[in-house]
């Protein structure tokens, strides 16, 4: 069968090689807090985080690697806040923006000159991923000029649809910074167990 997609992030390893994420960046899940804060969860989201995870989660020292289960543990009391896919979507795209000022910021800068397009920044997408994660692994898929194809293998967070929802959120901002509009969506055969699909596309 004849098909026009070109690979433009390979997996580093074959797919079946990919080891589970152990570790995450704190700058994720401080970016993560903080949008639940601005956005008035906060209270709500302490209450139903286990307190075995307090310590860590919410006294996060910048640019440490730490444990995925705490990952884990606050993606699933974010989940347990019960908001509806498009706030899960916004609040994707809050933890992005915040992003953007810490780890992907001279990606950013280095990106978005003169003649960049998405095509520029999904390129980075092993290194963006690489920067929050320890373990899995990412592929980037051109399906078309205008569209992506993103998968992910090996991300202990992944069955939590909050987190599912809001890596489309970060997806779909990162990807806006180059374009009018971006949008995305998940590819349901692909969020099986530890794994993510996204369709990315712009204009």
């Amino acid at each position: 069968m004849l098909t026009n997609e070109e690979v433009i992030v390979p997996f580093v390893v074959d797919r079946a090689k990919i080891q589970p994420a152990t570790l995450v960046k704190s700058f994720l899940l401080m970016s993560s807090v903080r949008a639940l804060r601005e956005e008035g969860y906060y209270d709500r989201y302490v209450a139903l985080l286990p307190k075995q995870h307090h310590e860590t989660v919410l006294n996060i020292a910048a640019s440490t690697w730490l444990p995925v289960e705490h990952a884990v543990a606050h993606y699933e009391a974010c989940n347990r806040l019960e908001m509806t896919p498009s706030q899960m979507l916004e609040m994707g795209l809050r933890v992005s923006k915040h992003a953007q000022g810490t780890f992907i910021k001279t990606i950013v800068s280095f990106v978005t000159s003169a003649g960049a397009t998405p095509w520029t920044m999904l390129a980075q997408g092993r290194k963006m991923w690489e920067r929050a994660w320890t373990g899995s692994g990412i592929t980037i898929v051109k399906v078309g000029p205008k569209e992506a194809r993103i998968e992910v293998v090996g991300c202990p967070c992944a069955p939590i649809p909050y987190f599912r929802s809001g890596g489309r959120g970060i997806f779909q901002s990162v990807t806006q910074l180059l374009c009018t509009r971006a949008y995305a969506a998940e590819i349901p055969r692909l969020c099986v167990g530890m794994n993510l699909g996204y369709k990315v596309q712009w204009a």
